[in-house]
């Protein structure tokens, strides 16, 4: 009987170390992500892993980096938009992916999660993810327009290649559609009441009216992303203007009447 109680003994001791090993192994940390310089006009629908190294190190369990296949994850709380109606970052918790859409304004976001081991469900941690979104260069690329004042006229668009480029959005041409203009400087006349070019803030049209004094002209404007307002740039218009018969080809070639002024011929009688 004495046996039989020690083996039993022996058996539970066992037991419970094995139970306290397993508990000690079955450690669950779950890192906090930083996910970053993600063009928000592009998006990204893979960007990173919140299970991955994203700067603090892999999640892991019992010491080793966790797969889908062990957790589950749940979103604890989802990113803030910056204003109504703007997407946002978003974690999949069926796999733990950092997905961006495309037109997600600047900012930094924040996502909290938590992982689960799938064998042990109360076995649990949270993390963070900090996801910076980086609004797209705009580019605003000095003009150049050379025009005679004959006629009233629309003598180009700023948006366009005007001797220095075109104004450039996230390295293409810039539509009205993704900006707002606005004239800065607009052009001084060259004496009060005098007409001048005009610069169409809705359109970005330059135009003149017939008779604008011939001189040279310069409108300073600037140009915001819609998306992210404070994401601007400036440019500068140069606008040559020339009277229309400087502009025609007419000449005024200077005159020489020496030659009816001569000594005239003498004549002997």
């Amino acid at each position: 009987m004495v046996f039989k109680y020690l083996n039993m003994r022996k058996f539970y001791t066992l037991v419970l170390f094995l139970l306290v090993t397993v508990s000690s192994l079955s450690q669950i940390v779950a890192n906090d992500d930083l996910v970053q310089n993600i063009n928000g006009m592009s998006g990204s629908t893979n960007s990173s892993n919140v299970l991955i190294n994203n700067g603090s190190g892999a999640d892991t369990l019992n010491g080793f980096p966790i797969s889908i296949s062990l957790v589950t994850i749940s979103i604890l709380t989802t990113a803030t938009p910056s204003g109504s109606g703007f997407p946002v970052p978003s974690v999949n918790p069926s796999s733990g992916v950092v997905s961006i859409p495309a037109g997600t304004p600047a900012s930094n976001y924040t996502i909290t999660y938590q992982i689960c081991e799938t064998a042990n469900p109360n076995n649990c941690d949270t993390a963070i993810v900090t996801i910076g979104v980086n609004a797209s260069l705009l580019d605003a690329v000095n003009d150049l327009f050379n025009v005679n004042n004959t006629i009233s006229s629309n003598i180009g668009n700023v948006l366009n290649f005007n001797g220095f480029g075109n104004d450039q959005f996230n390295g293409a041409p810039v539509f009205m559609s993704q900006i707002n203009m606005t004239t800065v400087f607009p052009a001084i006349p060259l004496f009060p009441g005098a007409l001048v070019p005009i610069l169409n803030n809705s359109t970005g049209n330059l135009s003149i009216v017939a008779g604008t004094p011939a001189g040279t002209y310069t409108i300073t404007y600037q140009i915001c992303e819609i998306l992210n307002p404070t994401n601007c740039d400036t440019a500068v218009i140069t606008i040559n203007v020339v009277n229309s018969t400087t502009s025609s080809g007419i000449d005024a070639v200077n005159d020489n009447f020496n030659s009816i002024f001569s000594t005239p011929n003498q004549i002997s009688i």
